[in-house]
């Protein structure tokens, strides 16, 4: 059952890749509560957290804006991430989801992010991680499955709809993907 899973969503990330290379693909932005959109992503993956034994610790900032993004895509973005929390960050058994509001250049920005205590990236890597199909050596090395898609079409997926995809990563400590959206006001 778990590898016919993995399957499937190795075969839907193909799918969309293959998608944004179609300059017809377009993205609905509209006003989106973050809170909402996380709570279906840790319900969607909670079997799969269960199953690792994961603790989550979920963080979002009262009264926070909703962000200008299309729904399905937002969501598919945060699962993008949380997944590669749940793969690279198995050692940890850990993960963070955040969601609070900009500060300074980013004031205008809602920001959510997931962060693991995994093996983290080497800062080398870290310029390529958003390259279709790269897989860093750790995960190369530690042979986890996937197909170097995840982190390709979320930020590309982010970036449509206006908003980014940044990291924070130090080897052996675990990385810190965030999502930064425009505010919808």
């Amino acid at each position: 059952h778990t590898e016919g899973q993995r399957l499937a969503a190795m075969i839907e990330q193909v799918m969309l890749f293959a998608a944004t290379r179609d300059e017809h693909r377009s993205y609905h932005p509209q006003p989106v509560r973050v809170s909402q959109t996380i709570d279906s992503a840790v319900a969607e993956l909670s079997p799969l957290m269960s199953a690792n034994g994961f603790t989550v610790e979920k963080e979002v900032a009262p009264d926070l804006p909703p962000v200008l993004a299309d729904p399905k895509e937002l969501g598919r973005c945060l699962q993008n991430l949380m997944t590669n929390a749940l793969k690279y960050g198995a050692d940890g058994r850990w993960m963070s989801i955040r969601a609070h509001p900009g500060s300074g250049a980013e004031a205008e920005e809602v920001l959510i992010t997931v962060q693991d205590r995994g093996q983290g990236i080497e800062p080398e890597e870290i310029p390529h991680i958003f390259e279709p199909f790269y897989r860093g050596s750790m995960a190369r090395a530690s042979q986890i499955h996937g197909t170097g898609l995840g982190l390709s079409l979320a930020k590309e997926a982010a970036e449509a709809m206006g908003g980014k995809l940044t990291v924070i990563s130090s080897p052996g400590e675990g990385s810190s993907f965030t999502l930064h959206f425009p505010a919808a006001r």
